[in-house]
């Protein structure tokens, strides 16, 4: 078989078993959400991997600025990590590093490590006691929720080191959004996962895509409200919100937003790693 060819198949048998994983039961929804993301962004990486590799190298920096307000709610934009794909991470960086080059993968993977220790180095100099804790995807608060951060950390996401540090300091977990949205969600996924055929497969895939609008917008509905009601007059909150989402413009004007880190300059790498 020429090698071309041998190639070709071979990372259509990592593709096709890392579909398959979104079957398993094993498998958090959140990882699940993630897992699908990365899957629908591989395809059109190495068209977009030059640009990709210039804005990589703006997005560690560091865009807080701490104007005094009332109410004031940190905005973390969140950039997946291979930790996030638990025991899939090899197969995913293999597949990806054939995409875009292992060098560029490299820097992606060093990219999101360094854009996260900052956010880190962030919060470390701050007096968090008493802040209020929203997390994209996070559906359940006390012993649940920190169960679901323990589960986070425990694979080695940054995200939720974060989180784990915040609440170890004083901060506060609240659930952040509304569970049969998020399942909503899930259902899609498992519509895919199900597939028994790539026809179907693709198709379950576009009729998500095209549904993921309405549902974006009615989980930053739900996220924007809760913190409406749960961020007090006088206190400060952290919402960590995946880069798409669009809930400051949803919240009551007396709610000053930070930006720890630039979300136009995190969509934009998004779109050069995605082609969107």
């Amino acid at each position: 078989m020429p090698r071309v060819r041998r190639h070709r198949k071979q990372r259509r048998c990592f593709l096709s078993s890392l579909w398959g994983a979104l079957d398993d039961d094993v498998l958090s929804l959140p990882r699940k959400m993630a897992l699908l993301e990365v899957l629908q962004v591989l395809p059109r990486m190495r068209s977009n991997r030059r640009k990709t590799n210039q804005i990589s190298e703006q997005i560690d920096g560091n865009g807080g600025q701490q104007d005094e307000t009332m109410r004031k709610l940190y905005l973390v934009p969140i950039l997946h990590m291979k930790a996030d794909m638990g025991s899939l991470a090899s197969a995913l960086e293999k597949v990806a590093a054939e995409e875009i080059g292992d060098e560029a993968w490299q820097k992606h993977e060093q990219a999101i490590s360094s854009f996260w220790d900052s956010i880190a180095d962030f919060f470390s100099a701050l007096d968090v006691k008493g802040f209020k804790i929203y997390q994209d995807g996070m559906v359940a608060e006390g012993p649940n929720g920190l169960r679901i951060v323990k589960e986070g950390i425990s694979r080695g996401s940054k995200n939720f080191e974060i989180v784990g540090s915040l609440l170890e300091r004083g901060a506060i977990l609240v659930k952040t959004e509304d569970p049969l949205l998020v399942k909503r969600e899930y259902d899609y996924i498992a519509k895919i996962a199900h597939s028994t055929s790539q026809r179907e497969r693709e198709t379950w895939a576009l009729r998500y895509k095209l549904a993921q609008d309405k549902l974006l917008k009615q989980r930053d509905n739900f996220i924007a409200e809760t913190i409406r009601e749960t961020l007090g007059g006088g206190e400060t909150g952290v919402l960590f919100i995946g880069a798409y989402h669009d809930v400051t413009d949803r919240l009551p004007k007396d709610i000053q937003v930070v930006q720890v880190k630039d979300i136009s300059t995190v969509r934009e790498y998004y779109k050069a790693l995605t082609g969107k």
